[in-house]
């Protein structure tokens, strides 16, 4: 039989809530609890309940739950910790990177893309937003490792401005008919984009290749010690131990 993944959700709006727990629908992910802050998981929760992940909406900065953060990290070692956030910026990125979480993730994604970026981070990989990174001088995992700070995406991953917009409006879940009617081109004329972002990015379909655009694999970096709670030390990483 199939694994679940048990879940938690820290969401203070039940109806995102809902549509969080509608995107589990048919899939290995399932609604283990549901609290609206951290203050009522902390009431609720124990170390003894079985958690594969957790998944958190970060309502203003991450600032205000990194403490939180930790003391999961510190109780549940071997679950894995999504952030959902409206505000995805460079340094917003970099604080949940130093945080040690697994996912900094757009509320705005896609569900078919959130479902896959869930799927990468239970099977270890760390899931980021790309565009941050390469702006940060950070290089994806899965694409060419060697650049320099300050290099253009185009040069990068030799994309041509044309097909960049095309990635970006893939990434926001937009058909080729959107597309083409967005930038006055031809359904064929995406389509020929499309075949050549999937070839240029080394991605399959246009679905990996939204998912490229609202997140990307990235090599594991240790916690910020800052982060830490007094006396604790760098907690073992989830896949170290069977869940």
């Amino acid at each position: 039989m199939k694994k679940k993944w048990k879940v938690v959700i820290v969401e203070p709006c039940h109806l995102v809530c809902a549509g969080i727990v509608q995107t589990f629908a048919r899939t290995a992910f399932s609604r283990h609890s549901h609290f609206l802050t951290m203050r009522d998981l902390w009431n609720a929760i124990s170390e003894n309940d079985r958690i594969d992940l957790f998944v958190i909406d970060v309502e203003q900065t991450l600032t205000a739950i990194r403490s939180d953060i930790t003391k999961l990290q510190q109780r549940f070692p071997n679950s894995y910790i999504v952030l959902l956030s409206e505000v995805i910026d460079q340094d917003a990125t970099m604080q949940a990177l130093q945080a040690g979480v697994h996912g900094f993730i757009s509320r705005a994604t896609r569900p078919d893309v959130m479902i896959k970026s869930l799927e990468l981070i239970v099977l270890g990989e760390r899931i980021f937003p790309a565009h941050v990174l390469v702006n940060s001088g950070l290089s994806p995992q899965a694409h060419p490792p060697t650049h320099h700070r300050g290099e253009s995406q185009m040069k990068l991953f030799g994309l041509s401005a044309r097909e960049l917009e095309v990635l970006q409006s893939l990434g926001e879940g937009k058909s080729n008919k959107e597309i083409a009617r967005q930038l006055d081109i031809s359904d064929e004329t995406v389509k020929v984009h499309v075949k050549a972002i999937l070839r240029k990015l080394r991605l399959k379909n246009r679905t990996k290749a939204a998912l490229w655009v609202n997140g990307s694999r990235l090599p594991d970096l240790p916690p910020d010690p800052s982060l830490q709670l007094s006396g604790s030390s760098a907690l073992p990483r989830p896949g170290s131990a069977n869940h």
